[in-house]
């Protein structure tokens, strides 16, 4: 599974993220990191994040002002989210994380 995150530059928000994830005992297995002048996009690939732990991370991840969107994607970059108490993957995350609009601000496609 990939958390996919795009952001204004933030030196300290990748660390933060990380401590996110340990705190919810989730395993990231790779990092990637792109930046460019005032816009960072991050991906990180997760292990061990079941259940209502998705939402819980997605509802954090939308507290957090830097962060323009994200979301939670499989090894095919369908968007994934739990449903209900099954566990069971389905729908779209895109509501699930508001949107931010950076008036006048470039960004760039995943």
């Amino acid at each position: 599974m990939y958390l996919r995150v795009e952001a204004l530059l933030c030196p300290a928000l990748l660390p933060r993220l990380l401590a996110m994830l340990t705190r919810r005992a989730v395993a990231p297995v790779d990092v990637q990191l792109d930046r460019d002048d005032k816009w960072q996009q991050i991906e990180i690939i997760l292990d061990g994040l079941r259940g209502d732990t998705q939402r819980k991370l997605l509802a954090s991840l939308g507290a957090i002002q830097e962060i323009r969107s994200a979301e939670l994607t499989d090894i095919a970059g369908r968007p994934l989210i739990a449903s209900g108490k099954s566990g069971s993957l389905q729908g779209s995350v895109a509501s699930a994380v508001r949107r931010r609009d950076f008036a006048g601000l470039r960004t760039s496609g995943w």
